[in-house]
């Protein structure tokens, strides 16, 4: 008995030796944890995919093996196409791989809603030009990104897994109708879309700038001689542009430093001007005399509203006193209506 129990005690500390403890009696050695199995997927991959907007709907055998299926990738294409312009690219497959592996590892059985895939250049430059916060250079027109919502999955842990994925862009939309997870096959980087309050406060450029008028014969190059790369590119959340823009984003952070002052001395002098080449991210409000932060239209349009708002009075006032005039001329009809009325009921007796 105590010659098995001598035994069983060796064995233990054998053991233990051999998985933590140094042969001199140290302390404890570490063991780095294995790192986690790569995931298998079935030879044969299924994608099912719903347009939020057409209310098109795809379920199809796009890859087996090592093999992209050329009919099932057509139909593809033609789902995802920009359908405001009716032009198709061909979608990058490494996309559809991303949203089949994401969609396996969240367990969703539903389709994917597809918010937005290809944008034709004409349809993009049509957006920017109405002022929306779209990359002139966005991987939607390469046909390498994708605007997705997965049912039953909510958005930010939709988001957490494509980080996890390291492969392009992630972008997190959580102010925009529907919510939305945008993920895309090109440089690694991550953001989040700007709260429309912090926005308004740093005095960035918004959506209701101007109507939107879709040209698609419109071109980038076009648009941005019109509204300038640099405010194109400092509107858009951190980190969205797919190229890095040091102008836009030093103009960004410097605007963030000080928007109040901006606002302030940039109307005053800003035609003193300063090249986009000098500002630096520590120049905060010092740099007011930076003539693009006036034209380039970042900052507050306080002297346009301040002009508008009498006419907006005016205006307002007018559309009061036609209201009015228009009551009170269906008033006085009624009124002889009803004399009318009366004076023919006198008469008939």
């Amino acid at each position: 008995m105590v010659r098995a129990l001598a035994l069983a005690m060796a064995i233990i500390g054998g053991v233990q030796a051999s998985v933590g403890e140094p042969a001199d009696g140290g302390g404890a050695v570490a063991v780095p944890n294995p790192p986690p199995p790569a995931r298998i997927y079935p030879v044969e991959r299924t994608i099912s995919l719903k347009h939020h907007w057409t209310r098109e709907e795809l379920t199809v055998v796009y890859r087996i093996g090592d093999a992209y299926q050329p009919e099932a990738m057509t139909a593809i294409n033609h789902l995802l196409r920009d359908y405001r312009c009716q032009k198709e690219t061909q979608i990058d497959p490494k996309l559809i791989d991303l949203l089949y592996e994401l969609r396996q590892e969240l367990g969703v059985s539903d389709p994917i809603r597809v918010i937005s895939a290809f944008r034709s250049e004409g349809y993009n430059a049509s957006l920017l030009r109405a002022g929306r916060t779209v990359d002139p250079d966005s991987q939607h027109t390469l046909g390498h990104a994708a605007d997705v919502i997965f049912p039953g999955v909510k958005a930010d842990r939709l988001k957490a897994a494509a980080e996890a994925k390291g492969i392009g862009g992630v972008g997190y939309y959580p102010f925009s109708g529907p919510i939305f997870v945008h993920v895309d096959t090109g440089p690694i980087r991550h953001w989040v879309e700007t709260d429309p309050k912090e926005r308004r406060a740093m005095g960035l450029a918004i959506s209701r700038q101007s109507h939107f008028v879709l040209d698609c014969a419109l071109t980038r190059e076009k648009v941005l001689a019109e509204i300038s790369a640099e405010r194109a590119y400092a509107a858009l959340p951190p980190g969205a542009s797919s190229r890095p823009q040091p102008a836009a984003d030093g103009l960004r952070m410097a605007v963030q430093a000080g928007s109040a002052a901006f606002g302030s001395l940039a109307q005053r002098y800003g035609a003193m001007g300063r090249t986009t080449v000098n500002i630096k991210a520590e120049d905060g409000p010092a740099c007011f005399g930076w003539d693009p932060l006036a034209d380039l239209l970042l900052l507050s349009d306080a002297p346009k509203r301040a002009e508008a708002r009498p006419q907006a009075r005016q205006k307002a006032k007018v559309k009061a006193q036609v209201r009015a005039a228009r009551r009170s001329a269906k008033a006085r009809s009624r009124a002889r209506g009803k004399n009318a009325s009366a004076e023919d009921r006198r008469r008939q007796r």
